[in-house]
């Protein structure tokens, strides 16, 4: 049986060593990244914007890919812009990635955002996909609303039929315990439903809030 001590700091040493290079070598990796793209971009302010833009889809997202996958294309097409357009194209792609990542998740946000990122050469274009996206959710809304609407009328209906079986229960009480029963289950189950196509609609009503918020920032 070994009874020698253990140097534990060294152990810690070395854990310190290993965890000093693996940040150096993150450093360094962001630092190529950077400058694989910082010279598209013409000028301090325009470096300015696009920097705050990095660290939002980083620190609000965390589409940690993002800045190799898709800032060289942004400074490019910068380069065609004023810093009010720039600003808004900026937000515009915040605003998308917000609402990808609600609606499909991270994975796919990912590759839906590099699209948008190639493919969007000015603020126009970005418009159109946040326009795109905006008017989906709207629909998805309506959608809701028509849905709620018909499990509404549903339940008055029932709840009517309900209301008149009672009334006459004391003259078939036994006839009719079954059937009130069941209609008592039928509207149960609507007033559920019509409560999570409601929960849903919220959802999809607070990301639409929010995209017009970043967008509109």
């Amino acid at each position: 049986m070994n009874t020698k001590p253990i140097d534990t700091s060294r152990i810690y040493d070395d854990k310190a060593r290993v965890f000093q290079t693996n940040t150096t070598e993150v450093e360094a990796v962001k630092r190529i990244i950077r400058e694989s793209w910082q010279p598209d971009v013409k000028d301090i302010s325009t470096m300015d914007i696009l920097s705050k833009h990095v660290d939002f889809m980083a620190r609000e997202l965390k589409l940690a890919d993002y800045e190799a996958a898709c800032m060289q294309n942004v400074a490019l097409h910068s380069k065609h812009m004023t810093k009010s357009e720039l600003r808004a194209y900026t937000k515009l792609i915040e605003a998308l990635a917000i609402g990808y990542k609600s609606k499909f998740g991270l994975d796919i946000t990912n590759l839906l955002i590099a699209g948008v990122a190639l493919l969007s050469k000015d603020l126009k274009t970005a418009r159109k996909h946040y326009n795109n996206l905006l008017s989906d959710l709207y629909y998805n809304l309506k959608s809701y609303d028509d849905r709620i609407e018909k499990e509404n009328g549903k339940i008055s209906r029932l709840a009517t039929r309900l209301q008149n079986k009672e009334s006459r229960m004391f003259l078939f009480r036994m006839f009719n315990k079954k059937e009130i029963s069941a209609l008592r289950n039928r509207i149960n189950k609507r007033t559920v439903r019509m409560n999570r196509l409601a929960n849903r609609k919220v959802k999809y009503d607070l990301l639409a809030t929010k995209l017009k918020s970043v967008a509109n920032s």
